[in-house]
């Protein structure tokens, strides 16, 4: 039957009828439940009340969401909340006012709060009532929030009704209530002073009367005493929180510097694009305003600041006030020397002022509350120089100019002082030195301004800065045009004042007595510096240091549109302050333009500066339209005329010098000066692109423009469609006319132009200002390094640093200002450095090679003044440090004195390099030992004064580069040292001790990595084999190792050469052991050939680089594997580097041979710890491959061998070494445990073939080997009679070859070959007994078995007892023995010769066994035990030898033997299972079954330890159960299946059951017991059936069948027992034998269907488990 529903009737439809029918009823529930509590409130029963609402709120129409939200709504539930929320709120108003006296103040303010939610969450469901409006009011006010007032207060009069009265419509008088909020409202509109706003009000409200004293409390609403008394605590702690808010901010230094940088230190960082952006005060990224600023001024700062003024000379400009602070204190000068010049030192506070920004915890006391400010100061950032250094003293200054002036007489150079020239008595009358007076006054004065100076050659340190990174950064010559270098802005001649602090003081005095917002504090420091005090200008007046000029820079950044909006409508009155503003926002863009030049121009960084850049034009341009003047004239002809010259300024950063805009400023600043009558010169010292105006500054722009344009660069622009090619040989002819120029303008005597604009162009170059010349030569400089040419960037070089020299010593210098002639040495000695430095980069570059260029005399002779010069602060230093009185420059300056440290360093480095190829050209001296001699004389100078890895560790660089390419005796040592400085490398041997100066580590990079290398191959061995060579210099290793890694792989290269070399080595590794293949090796024929890939490693891998760090990661492995804690992990850096020695054919057979012993240690390493390698075939198999491998590179290595023409004689010891290793390796893969693996070349079980009827079918196919065993075993005595024939001729005799060659001699043959096989063993022992002397170590080896050897002859017959004592006596050296014991007793018996033969040789193998200090050996332990089971037939004297190997109970092991030193890798686990088979048949002798089962389950558990376990197992399970069947005397094989046929099932029940209840271990053997609980966990622990007969045998003949026996008393069961016993024809054990009555008879067992039943196996083995786990 089908049902059908109707399509307009949805399922939910009766759902949500439902929900709506029951939110009506809640809502009518509400309402009753609100009057309820609406009356409890009325009768203040505060209890019920609550109760009421709270079951109010638990409504679900009433309250929102878990998320806030009211899902469901209607005017009805509005009102229903509005008035549930609002009488909430009124209950809690109610009950403090009732009980405010009662109740704590901090339930009263929660309350109070409380009060505030319910009535604000009451408004947002309806329109608030005037009692709610009031109550808010007077809420609000008590907590002085006014904005909260006033948005109640609005919310009041928004509403309907009001804004038809306040819009003028309704012009009735004012309800009480509602006045009171108009006049409220007013009086809060008068306190934030919105006087447009209070008037529209005032003008619509019907009638005036109510608002005419609307700021007395009278006409506004009154607090109630609980508000007042909150308003009181708020008041209270406004204050306090203020008082705590006060950010003091510690003066450590009366300066403007100080003040300004503490100040804008209390801002977060922010990045100058943000600093452009809309909001960009970073005073709005601060977590907690700054409501208070006061500085404090550390006592004793301000007498000194006055002192030092007042003692100002008249003369100079140097500031004075420490000097003055000295006299008066010697320890308080300490600290203010330390403060004023803390600017070098770059302590910087900024993480102490931001951590205190937030408001201090309640509780804390005040004072511990104020947050003090250290000041935030931006400071040259350096690490400080500390710690205990070494410093020259004045006698060694003295002998390193005597030793230095020695050296370079060689070359005609003179020393340009003595130590005696530089002493401060003689420095100011002599005028030769005057530029050390200067540099003597400018040292013991240091500022900020002289830092600024000093340090303007920095290079700009960026992540990616290289010398040639960008074109633009070095080809602006035309920006020259639009910097203050025209106008000689670095000489700073005319303005060298700096900005004191006269007025600082009132400035700090004003700010602490208002204590002001810092919005007050930051606008009143950048009026009083850039606005106009007294018709002058701080900022054009004196000269900032960079750092408080920077900080304003950003400060004004900040709030630059506040400041416009100010400046509009105080134009008249800051016009200056304005100009001030806008001087600074251009000169920004000049920095913002220059930083364009230097990035690259698709970048993410470019981007970010054109919108920067964009961003200032605009605010720029709005600038140059608020400050303009229509009148041109009158008063503010001079306002004008600045702002022009700005304008100019800003023209020529926004435009090409091509430009008419140019040449039109520069005529309107024209026209402004003609009409001014005395023109007075504006300075601009502290902006780097607005230069001096002046009338004769702006008379010359129009000629510099046109002489400009002749000499400017032409740019290329991506829109441009010109040929680039064409534009940089343009380029280059006015590279080359600058450079003309410069050079005629440099050599005026050789000045001969015959054109008038050449004549013109030099005019002006030689008229121009000394910073001009020197800009013009290092741009000149940068554009011949851009283009890499070498030799026009050297020429160029050495002109400049010519013109600089002169700028030293030229005759104005004497008669400059001394103020002048500072600045000038400072900006020369930078400019200097600078350039070296960048000369340095393209030297390094071009790897340091000759130069093409010429060296003059002269010219290295500039370099080397300047050289001197800056030689002179460090003897300064040197001074400094000598005497107490003064401070070290190094302490005071440390940024400038690192750049000292760079420029000497470089001028050093500079001196190195021409004095190098100088030499080298003038052919006059040995320049190779001359350079070494300067290098190292240079380096000890440097070092001493932690200066050698300055200057980007360019000396060092170059030092290692021209020691490594002359590996003479004379430059290891220098050459040690330059590797310590460098890479922190310490080789300490064969000559004096290196000197571990301060430097920081360089990683080594390839370039330097292979000539360092080559050095070291060629000095350490020269003609030497390093595999020989004693210690193998293993102090070279980690260079070696950090060469390598460096170098990195070279197989990963595209070198196809290396590829196709790398297919053909491992093709050759993949090869079967053939003889032919050793037959060729023999002859010398080529098995192998590579293509020498001649690339860029190949020098380096000639030299043996990779094979000599091989060598020496192969000494660690052999180290490391001695101590038993190497891996063969570490072998794989090992054949990898091997691998890249042979790649690069080499042909060196050396490192075949040690790839070989490689493979052989990983062999080693598998056989030698577990036996899972040799019993699991596909493990054996793998390592098998590993042995093929190393006897191919064995091979390998004899045939390049033999390819040698004419091979030393240390290749003969290492070939001797190969010969002894293949056969080594020969041995272990011949014998057990490989058996020949590594010779069989098919692994596959399974092959496809063709049968008889053509059908493919698979079929299993056998392995086969390469080589026949006749071919294996004489390639193996080959290789050690070749073995002892190379090391006997090398005078490095050894007893192994002789030892192998005994025992594959006598193993080949013994019959035919014991005589020889004794001749070798006998050679052996005399050998070992001679090196056992020389070491703590004694051979034991060839001792043991020439006694072997003699007892297996006798054993065979194939000589007497008799003789075979005389020739072991031949070894009585080692042995021992007094003269009565080689003499035979019994020599006309045989027999008992033999006996006693035997009992000797037991006797001398205990003596073997008492020398073995190790205790690793157990052949003769085992060999005693063969003689005395085998000979002697003593069976218990044997097992008690084995048990010193064979552990049956007192160890988990089983075999405690371990691998000797000599050992065959893998044979000691085929000893431990000989052993133990050897130990199995001893036991079976003495029919001990237990011994047997330990070692079974021994086997199983602990198998690692021995050989083919397996078989070990199987035969030892079937041993011990012959030994069973032997102790009980089971003949039968039977015998448990005919005894459960014979046994009733009712007796076996009955019997088992009494033999487990009556139990007692004292009636049986301990033997019985054990053999019943082994037997039972054997059978446990095996799935098969190999233990079941021996459990039950032990079971019932030891058990079962006495108890059963001692049944027989028993009348009802004697027949039973009767017939069972004689029918089973059991033998009962002696001891538990009974005597049997005839008379008793036992019922026989039932049957079922006629049938007997049976005992089963189970059954059985239940009660054995039940027996067994009763035994204790």
């Amino acid at each position: 039957m089908s049902s059908f529903n109707a399509i307009n009737l949805a399922p939910q439809d009766d759902e949500v009828e439902a929900e709506e029918h029951t939110r009506e009823l809640q809502i009518q529930e509400g309402f009753k439940i609100y009057e309820e509590a609406l009356v409890l409130l009325n009768e203040k029963k505060f209890n019920g009340s609550n109760e009421k609402f709270e079951e109010l709120f638990q409504l679900d129409v009433i309250v929102p969401d878990k998320w806030g939200v009211y899902r469901y709504s209607s005017p009805l539930l509005d009102r229903l909340r509005y008035l549930t929320y609002r009488n909430r709120g009124m209950y809690y108003y109610t009950y403090i006012l009732e009980n405010h006296a009662s109740i704590d103040s901090s339930d009263v303010v929660n309350n109070i709060l409380k009060v505030v939610e319910n009535l604000i969450e009451a408004i947002q469901h309806d329109d608030p009532d005037i009692a709610v409006t009031n109550l808010l009011v007077q809420l609000f006010r008590g907590f002085k929030s006014k904005r909260l007032e006033r948005l109640i207060l609005e919310c009041e009069l928004s509403k309907d009704d009001n804004q038809l009265l306040l819009t003028g419509r309704r012009r009735k008088t004012l309800l009480p209530q509602m006045e009171m909020l108009v006049n409220q409202y007013c009086s809060l509109l008068t306190t934030f002073k919105e006087d447009n706003t209070l008037e529209f009000i005032l003008a619509n409200l019907p009638t005036k009367s109510y608002t005419e004293n609307i700021t007395e409390d009278s006409n506004v609403l009154k607090l109630n005493p609980i508000l007042g008394k909150i308003e009181k605590m708020k008041t209270e702690d406004e204050d306090l929180m203020k008082s705590l808010d006060t950010f003091a901010i510690d003066i450590n230094e009366l300066n403007w510097e100080n003040v300004v940088s503490s100040l804008s230190s209390l801002l977060p960082y922010s990045k100058t694009s943000n600093l452009l952006g809309r909001n960009s005060d970073p005073y709005n990224e601060l977590e907690e305003p700054i409501e208070a600023i006061e500085f404090i001024v550390k006592p004793g700062i301000m007498l000194k600041e006055q002192m030092g003024i007042e003692n100002i000379n008249d003369n100079t400009v140097f500031t004075t006030t420490i000097q003055s602070a000295i006299a008066t204190d010697n320890k308080s000068a300490t600290d203010t020397q330390a403060v004023a010049h803390d600017k070098e030192k770059n302590v910087d506070h900024s993480d102490d002022t931001k951590k205190g920004l937030k408001r201090p915890a309640e509780g804390d006391t005040a004072a511990a509350r104020i947050v003090q400010r250290a000041s935030k100061r931006f400071k040259e950032k350096d690490t400080s120089i500390g710690g205990d250094k070494t410093y020259l003293s004045l006698e060694a200054h003295e002998k390193f100019l005597d030793e230095y002036g020695r050296i370079i007489s060689e070359l005609s150079y003179k020393v340009p002082f003595q130590v005696s020239d530089l002493s401060k008595e003689s420095e100011a009358t002599n005028q030769k030195f005057i530029w050390y007076h200067d540099l003597l006054q400018c040292l013991d004065h240091w500022n900020s301004t002289y830092t600024d100076i000093f340090t303007r050659g920095e290079p700009p340190r960026r992540k990616t800065a290289h010398v040639s990174a960008n074109r633009d950064e070095i080809l602006q010559l035309n920006v020259l045009l639009k910097t203050n270098i025209l106008e000689e802005k670095n000489d700073i001649c005319d303005v060298t004042e700096e900005l004191v602090s006269n007025d600082l003081n009132k400035f700090i005095e004003a700010i602490n007595a208002a204590k002001p917002h810092f919005h007050e504090a930051r606008f009143s420091l950048l009026q009083y510096l850039l606005c106009n005090n007294n018709g002058e200008r701080f900022v054009t007046k004196f000269m900032w240091c960079d750092e408080l000029f920077k900080a304003i820079v950003i400060l004004i950044l900040g709030i630059e549109r506040n400041l416009y909006e100010f400046l509009i409508y105080n134009k008249d009155k800051y016009w200056y302050f304005g100009l001030s503003i806008l001087e600074i926002l251009v000169n920004f863009l000049g920095d913002i333009c220059e930083e364009m030049q230097i990035t690259k121009a698709q970048s993410n960084k470019m981007n970010d500066l054109r919108s920067q850049r964009n961003k200032l034009e605009r605010k720029i341009n709005r600038w140059f339209l608020l400050l303009e003047y229509k009148d041109s004239t009158g008063k503010y002809i001079h306002n004008n005329l600045q702002l022009e010259w700005i304008r100019y300024c800003y023209i020529q950063m926004t435009n090409e010098i091509t430009s008419k805009l140019l040449l039109h400023s520069l005529e309107s600043l024209s026209s402004i000066i003609k009409k001014i009558e005395n023109p007075t010169q504006i300075n601009y010292p502290n902006y780097k692109h607005i230069p001096t105006l002046s009338k004769n500054s702006v008379r010359s722009q129009l000629s510099k423009i046109n002489i400009i344009r002749n000499i400017s660069l032409i740019e290329s622009h991506e829109n441009d469609f010109v040929n680039e090619e064409d534009i940089e040989k343009e380029n280059l002819e006015h590279m080359k006319l600058l450079e003309n120029i410069l050079v005629k303008s440099l050599y005026p005597t050789d000045n001969s132009t015959s054109n008038d604009l050449d004549k013109e162009m030099v005019n002006f170059i030689s008229e121009s200002p000394f910073n001009l010349k020197a800009k013009l030569w290092e741009v000149l400089f940068l554009y011949y390094c851009n283009l890499n040419d070498v030799d026009a960037s050297l020429r160029v070089y050495f002109n400049y640093i010519h013109l600089l020299r002169i700028g030293i010593s030229s005759s104005q210098q004497s008669i400059s200002l001394s103020e002048t002639r500072v600045r000038k040495l400072l900006f020369i000695l930078s400019a200097a450095g600078s350039t070296s430095l960048k000369m340095l980069e393209y030297l390094k570059n071009n790897k340091w090679d000759e130069p093409k260029l010429s060296i003059e005399h002269d010219v290295v002779q500039d370099i080397y003044d300047i050289f001197f010069v800056l030689y002179s602060i460090v003897y300064y230093e040197t001074i400094s440090l000598n005497d107490p009185n003064l401070t070290p420059f190094s302490h005071r300056a440390i940024k400038s004195y690192a750049l000292v440290k760079d420029y000497l360093v470089s001028m050093g480095s500079i001196l190195v390099y021409l004095f190098c190829w100088e030499s080298y050209a003038q052919k006059i001296i040995e320049y190779k030992e001359f350079t070494v001699k300067y290098i190292s004389l240079l380096h000890s100078f440097f070092g001493t004064v932690s200066f050698c890895d300055a200057a980007n560790g360019f000396f060092l660089l170059l030092s290692e580069n021209l020691l490594c390419r002359w590996a003479i005796n004379g430059s290891y040592d220098s050459f040690k040292q330059v590797l310590w400085c460098r890479y922190h490398y310490l080789l300490n041997y064969e000559s004096g001790n290196t000197e571990q100066h301060e430097t920081k580590t360089t990683k080594m990079n390839k370039e330097n990595a292979l000539p360092l290398g080559i050095y070291l191959m060629r000095y350490q061995y020269k003609n030497s084999n390093p595999l020989l060579t004693p210690n193998n210099k293993s102090s070279i290793k980690q260079i070696l190792d950090n060469i390598i890694e460096t170098v990195g792989d070279p197989i990963v290269s595209d070198n196809h050469l290396l590829a196709r070399n790398e297919y053909l080595f491992n093709n050759f590794l993949s090869k079967p052991i053939t003889i032919s293949l050793l037959k060729q090796a023999l002859n010398g024929a080529s098995l192998l050939t590579l293509t020498t890939p001649n690339d860029d490693l190949q020098n380096g891998m000639d030299a043996g680089i990779f094979y000599v760090a091989s060598i020496q990661t192969m000494n660690l492995y052999k180290i490391k594997k001695k101590a038993m804690q190497a891996r063969p992990s570490e072998l794989d850096s090992i054949r990898r580097t091997l691998r890249n020695d042979i790649l690069y054919n080499t042909k060196r057979f050396e490192s075949w041979y040690l790839l070989g012993t490689c493979f052989s240690y990983i062999v080693e390493d598998d056989l030698i710890w577990t036996s899972d390698k040799i019993s699991v075939i596909e493990k054996k198999r793998a390592t098998a491959d590993t042995q093929r491998k190393a006897i191919l590179c064995y091979i390998m290595a004899l045939s390049l061998y033999f390819e040698m023409d004419n091979p030393l004689q240390d290749d003969a010891i290492v070939v001797g070494q190969t010969f002894e290793a293949l056969g080594n390796e020969l041995i272990s893969a011949y014998y057990k445990p490989m058996d020949k693996l590594s010779f069989s070349w098919n692994y596959s079980n399974k092959i496809l073939e063709l049968s008889e009827d053509r059908n493919v079918t698979e079929s299993k196919t056998d392995k086969y080997t390469t080589i026949s065993n006749f071919n294996i075993e004489q390639a193996i005595v080959l290789c050690f009679m070749k073995a002892n024939h190379y090391l006997v001729a090398s005078h490095r005799p050894t007893w192994w070859t002789d030892y192998n060659l005994s025992k594959m001699l006598f193993k080949i043959n013994k019959k035919v070959y014991y005589k020889q096989a004794y001749d070798y063993i006998l050679k052996s022992t005399i050998t070992s007994t001679k090196m056992s002397s020389r070491s703590k170590d004694i051979i034991i080896e060839p001792h043991f078995y020439l006694i072997n050897i003699c007892y297996k002859m006798v054993s065979l017959g194939l000589v007497s007892s008799l003789d075979a004592l005389g020739m072991i006596s031949k070894d009585s050296e080692f042995l021992g023995q007094d003269d009565d014991f080689w003499i035979s007793q019994n020599s006309g018996d045989p027999e008992g010769s033999k006996k006693q033969f035997y009992q000797k040789v037991i006797t001398l193998l205990r003596h073997i066994l008492s020398e073995d200090k190790k205790k690793l050996q157990h052949r003769p332990q085992f060999r005693i035990a063969k003689i005395l089971y085998e000979e002697f037939q003593d069976t218990e004297m044997a097992l008690i030898e084995m048990e010193n190997m064979v552990s049956i109970k007192n160890s988990k092991n089983l075999i405690n033997i371990w691998k000797p030193d000599f050992e065959r890798p893998g044979k000691h686990f085929v000893y431990a299972y000989e052993y133990v088979i050897f130990y199995i048949k001893l036991c079976l002798e003495q029919k001990n079954f237990n011994d047997i089962a330990i070692i079974i389950k021994k086997l199983r558990r602990f198998g690692s330890g021995i050989a083919y376990v397996n078989d070990a197992i199987e035969s030892s399970i079937r041993n011990y159960n012959m030994c069973i069947e032997k102790k009980l005397e089971i003949c039968d094989k039977k015998y448990i299946e005919t005894l459960f046929l014979q046994l009733s099932y009712q007796t076996f029940l009955k019997v088992s059951k009494a033999l487990f209840e009556e139990f007692n271990v004292k009636d049986y053997t301990e033997e019985y017991i054990d053999g019943l609980r082994y037997a039972f966990q054997l059978k446990k622990g095996n799935n098969g059936i190999a233990f079941d007969n021996a459990c039950l045998s032990i079971y019932f003949k030891c058990f079962y069948l006495p108890k059963l026996q001692g049944e027989m008393d028993k009348k009802t069961e004697f027949h039973i027992v009767q017939r069972d016993i004689s029918e089973s024809g059991v033998q009962v054990p002696e001891k538990t034998e009974l005597v049997i009555k005839a008379d008793n008879k036992m019922p026989t067992s039932p049957k079922q269907n006629g049938v007997k039943k049976r005992i089963s196996k189970k059954e059985a083995f239940d009660r054995i488990r039940s027996l067994v786990d009763k035994f204790p």
